[in-house]
């Protein structure tokens, strides 16, 4: 026996209640759209003369000229940042430590406006389920544990 597709009306009906039941929901954007923007940078500073064991260091990831994340840890810690998913800086203490997802050509992830991700990326990005994002890109100096070691969240 055939079947046939709902009335209009039935669709209609259900759509709206769907968006009635829906509507008082919050939290952070789950849509596999903001998932497949996100990526884990994971990165970690190692000891050196200007930054022996012990000492904090500050890592920022700049994409398109701008910061998008940053976190102050001890040195030879791993730190796991939810950025959107582009080229990256790296930097440690506000110099260049290195690059994900870039193939050192032009444009520099550090510094060309044209990368720069706008608010709702990186805020999308931020508020992404570390679970939901799949592997990891990584930038570890001497003494460092394996990126593999990371905290996921």
């Amino acid at each position: 026996m055939p079947v046939r597709p709902s009335s209009p009306s039935v669709v209609g009906v259900v759509a709206i209640g769907l968006a009635i039941s829906l509507s008082g929901c919050q939290g952070p954007d789950r849509t596999p759209q903001a998932q497949a923007q996100a990526q884990r940078v994971i990165a970690c500073a190692g000891a050196d003369a200007q930054h022996p064991a012990g000492s904090h260091v500050s890592i920022t990831l700049r994409q398109g000229g701008r910061e998008v994340a940053r976190a102050d840890v001890p040195v030879q810690s791993l730190v796991a940042l939810l950025v959107p998913e582009a080229p990256t800086a790296v930097l440690v203490d506000g110099r260049w430590f290195g690059a994900v997802g870039w193939d050192g050509g032009h444009p520099d992830p550090a510094t060309d406006p044209e990368g720069a991700p706008d608010d709702a990326e990186v805020e999308a990005a931020a508020a992404t389920d570390p679970s939901d994002v799949a592997g990891f890109v990584s930038l570890t100096g001497p003494g460092c544990p394996p990126a593999s070691e990371a905290d996921p969240s």
